[in-house]
């Protein structure tokens, strides 16, 4: 793992933040439950995915917002859009904890998980407005994604 933040119970992460239970993972934002996905955001059970933004249960695809394959151009304004807000799910306590201090001082037996619907939680009005008026946005999957249904 390198160059990642906030990372559960996953192997080979690299330079991406909130994954939990995922492997093969690179500069990727919110994955849980997922294996080899690159350059994504919000992907819940996905295996060999690059450039994916809130998908569910794909495989094997490039270029995809909410299951629906788009074009690359489509993919990286909607990716960066997304990324400016600045927001990930936090699935710990981990910044609580570490505050401003060093993460070595952290006091680690305090560190605790939470579950998806809280660690999705606190997304910014104007982000979710923005997601939620995407014409390729689909209900169902934002909530497979945000409130952890169907895990």
């Amino acid at each position: 793992m390198s160059y990642s933040t906030a990372v559960r119970s996953s192997n080979a992460v690299s330079d991406s933040t909130a994954v939990s239970y995922s492997t093969a993972v690179s500069d990727s934002t919110a994955v849980s439950y997922s294996t080899a996905v690159s350059y994504s955001y919000g992907l819940v059970k996905c295996e060999a995915v690059k450039r994916a933004i809130f998908c569910a249960g794909i495989e094997c695809q490039k270029n995809v917002i909410f299951n629906t394959s788009v074009s690359e151009e489509r993919f990286e304004k909607v990716y960066w859009k997304i990324r400016s807000f600045g927001y990930f799910p936090k699935f710990d306590n981990f910044y609580e904890l570490k505050g401003n201090k060093e993460w070595w001082s952290i006091a680690f037996p305090e560190l605790m998980t939470v579950d998806t619907k809280t660690a999705w939680s606190k997304m910014p009005t104007d982000m979710r407005e923005y997601i939620q008026s995407l014409p390729e946005y689909d209900e169902a999957i934002f909530k497979i994604i945000t409130e952890g249904e169907n895990e």
